[in-house]
């Protein structure tokens, strides 16, 4: 398991020289939680500090990846992207084996203006989307949840409007006002596509599929469709055709 924790580490310190810094200045406090032995410690400190600077382009090539598919929302960053190297988000992602797009994603959201959060959400949707997996885990006996492959966002009214607009280059400059009523977004993976798609839902179906966001009896999600104003039959229906799609399993 250590020698897992000691690749990470290593990966880490040729992307932000702020960790390498920091390790060989107080080892004990840049490395605390990381499980690696006394031995792969002293490997690192014995490494030469310019032996992790020996590729300086590296951060850039990795940064240009996750730009692709961040376009938007690197255009509104107000600082360098370059940036995220050295967060916690990158470095729990690495460490914990996590996604590095959801982690850029997550670190974006922090770091956006308020006119960009919303258009950040959708694509990092978008990333964690495309990387679902292609076969969902089985939900429990007589249980249904939203797929994996499908993300649902909340966001102020015209959000997709703008995030369109501002792939075209007409960057928004202000958030919208408060207040605004929201609107629902999915974002999809269709079964058998490479491709994501967004659209935007009706309220009630938007609703409903906010429920199975979390793991259901079927009989319950019925139930939540006719609360929502679905008629006797259709009902059923609605949950029968979001299983068909996929978009329940």
């Amino acid at each position: 398991m250590s020698a897992l924790a000691l690749r990470r580490v290593m990966i880490r310190l040729v992307h932000d020289p702020c960790l390498v810094e920091a390790v060989y200045r107080d080892p004990d406090t840049a490395l605390r939680g990381v499980d690696l032995s006394e031995t792969e410690r002293g490997w690192l400190l014995c490494t030469p500090r310019a032996a992790w600077s020996t590729d300086p382009g590296r951060p850039q090539r990795v940064l240009e990846g996750l730009q692709e598919e961040f376009a938007v929302s690197v255009q509104m960053l107000p600082r360098s992207p370059l940036e995220f190297f050295s967060t916690a988000a990158f470095h729990d992602a690495v460490q914990g084996r996590g996604s590095l797009a959801a982690g850029f994603g997550a670190w974006l959201a922090s770091a956006a203006p308020p006119a960009s959060v919303a258009i950040v959400q959708i694509e990092t949707a978008i990333a964690q989307t495309r990387r679902a997996p292609r076969v969902a885990p089985p939900s429990a006996t007589g249980c249904r949840r939203l797929s994996p492959a499908a993300s649902l966002l909340l966001t102020p009214a015209g959000t997709l409007a703008r995030y369109e607009r501002a792939r075209r280059g007409d960057l928004p400059t202000a958030a919208p006002p408060p207040g605004v009523a929201p609107e629902h977004l999915l974002v999809v993976r269709p079964p058998g596509s490479a491709d994501v798609t967004i659209e935007e839902l009706p309220t009630a179906l938007g609703e409903l599929l906010l429920v199975a966001r979390t793991s259901r009896p079927r009989a319950a999600l019925v139930t939540a469709a006719r609360a929502l104003g679905a008629d006797a039959g259709d009902d059923e229906a609605i949950v029968a055709g979001l299983e068909a799609d996929r978009l329940l399993v």
